[in-house]
C-alpha cells in the first residue's frame, strides 16, 4: 500500500510542468524507489543486494537533489560548502570507526538538511516558492530523521518509524508540490 502511494505522489508531483532540475529529481525518486522496492521484495531488508539498490538509489537521489539546490541557489559556492559539508561529516564518521552504512547515513542526513536550508533560504528568490519551500522543509526532515535514527537505531519505536515516517512525509509532500506546480494560484 506504502509503495503504490509513494510512487503515485512521485508521479503527480513529477508529472507536472516544473523546471528541469525538479522533473529530473522526480525521475530519480522514482527509479529509486522501484530499485529498492523490487530488491526489497525480492531479497529481504537484510540482505546485501537490498543495501547496494538502498545505496545506488539514495546516490542517484542525492545528486538530483544537489542539481535542484544548485540551480535554487544564485550562489554556487553555498550549495557545493553543503555538499562538501555532507560528505566530509560520513568520511569522518566512518574514519572513526562507524559501520560504512552509518557513515552513509550521516553523510546522507548531513547533504540533505544543508540542501534542505539552502531551498528554504533562496525559495522567495527564485521560481516555484511553494515548491521549493516544500522541498526544503521535507529535505530538512528527512535529514533530520536520519540523524535522529542514527543516534537511536537501538530503539524499536525508531526501527519501526524508519520504515514509515520517511515514506508518510515525503508522500503528503509531493502531494503538495503537485497541487502547487498545477494551480498558478498556489505557486507564488
Amino acid at each position: 500500500m506504502r509503495f503504490f502511494l509513494l510512487l503515485g505522489a512521485i508521479v503527480w508531483a513529477g508529472s507536472a510542468n516544473l523546471t528541469r532540475p525538479l522533473r529530473v529529481y522526480f525521475y530519480a525518486e522514482f527509479f529509486g524507489t522501484l530499485l529498492t522496492e523490487a530488491f526489497l521484495l525480492l531479497y529481504g531488508k537484510h540482505s546485501p543486494e537490498f543495501a547496494w539498490s538502498y545505496v545506488c538509489a539514495l546516490v542517484l537521489i542525492l545528486v538530483a537533489s544537489l542539481w535542484v539546490t544548485v540551480d535554487a541557489n544564485p550562489s554556487v559556492l553555498a550549495a557545493l560548502t553543503g555538499i562538501a559539508l555532507g560528505t566530509l561529516v560520513g568520511v569522518l564518521a566512518y574514519r572513526e570507526g562507524l559501520h560504512p552504512y552509518r557513515s552513509l547515513y550521516v553523510a546522507e542526513g548531513a547533504i540533505r538538511a544543508c540542501c534542505g536550508v539552502i531551498l528554504l533560504i533562496n525559495a522567495p528568490l527564485r521560481g516555484w516558492p511553494k515548491v521549493t519551500i516544500t522541498l526544503g522543509f521535507l529535505w530538512l526532515a528527512l535529514g533530520t530523521f536520519r540523524l535522529g535514527f542514527l543516534l537511536h537505531e537501538s530503539s524499536p519505536i525508531w526501527q519501526k518509524m524508519n520504515w514509515v515516517f520517511p515514506s508518510w512525509i515525503v508522500i503528503c509532500a509531493f502531494l503538495l508540490v503537485g497541487a502547487f506546480a498545477r494551480s498558478p494560484s498556489l505557486r507564488q
